[in-house]
């Protein structure tokens, strides 16, 4: 077997592999978050190692490298897939419907995972790119009281999945959560502030991620979820 040969069919594995490891480890929560993200990542170079290895081996007359050269384009695929999600999108991972006025985190602030962390808002170097990347992200103005869609929130709030509630102060028209995401487990804090506006209510939503700079759209198609449910 020549050299090229070996080295696709190691890497066409290897990529396979640390596809399905990484977010297992995560799934089963023995890994963090982004150690999880960062074995899955692996699959890139070892999918192009696979490709270009067996692309030689095949010049060279060894066609059974063809399999190992199409496992490597198949962990390529997934792993710029998973990644294209986000392609075109501001490394940014503190999203709000109110950049000039955020709601801030209080309850959350004080979890043990939170501690040492800013939790403010960044300011106008993510409310700028916010508006350009999510121009029609904003605040849901309804006809109900606060006390009502108080209420209403937090039934679309605990119908996410892997959604949490932490606190729930309606006379403030606070609510506070966790929501992790399917694969990888990323956990991001979430308010929704909620005031009362002439007859009915202005309804404010913020998410924030944990890990990371950018959040590949998590966190704004988070809010988009809920206000959509509330309307």
């Amino acid at each position: 077997m020549a050299l090229s040969e070996q080295i696709a069919r190691l890497a066409a594995r290897g990529a396979l592999v640390v596809l399905v490891v990484g977010p297992a480890l995560c799934a089963a929560g023995l890994a963090a978050p982004m150690t999880g993200f960062a074995i899955f990542g692996l699959s890139l170079p070892l999918g192009l190692a696979a490709v270009v290895a067996g692309g030689v081996a095949m010049i060279g007359g060894h066609r059974q490298a063809r399999r190992s050269l199409v496992l490597g384009l198949a962990a390529l695929a997934v792993t710029v897939g998973a990644g294209g999600v986000g392609l075109g999108l501001p490394p940014i991972n503190d999203i709000t419907t109110d950049t000039a006025d955020p709601p801030a985190f209080a309850k959350v602030a004080e979890l043990e995972a939170n501690h040492g962390r800013d939790m403010s808002y960044p300011g106008t170097e993510f409310a700028d790119q916010q508006t350009e990347a999510y121009p029609g992200l904003g605040p849901l103005l309804s006809d109900w009281p606060p006390g009502e869609a108080v209420a209403k929130v937090e039934a679309a709030l605990l119908s996410i999945p892997r959604t949490d509630i932490i606190t729930l102060d309606p006379a403030a028209g606070r609510i506070e959560a966790t929501s992790s995401t399917r694969i990888f487990r990323f956990v991001d804090d979430v308010v929704v502030r909620v005031r009362a506006e002439g007859d009915g209510s202005r309804i404010d939503v913020r998410s924030k991620s944990r890990d990371g700079r950018g959040d590949l759209g998590a966190n704004a198609a988070r809010i988009e979820a809920l206000l959509g449910q509330l309307r």
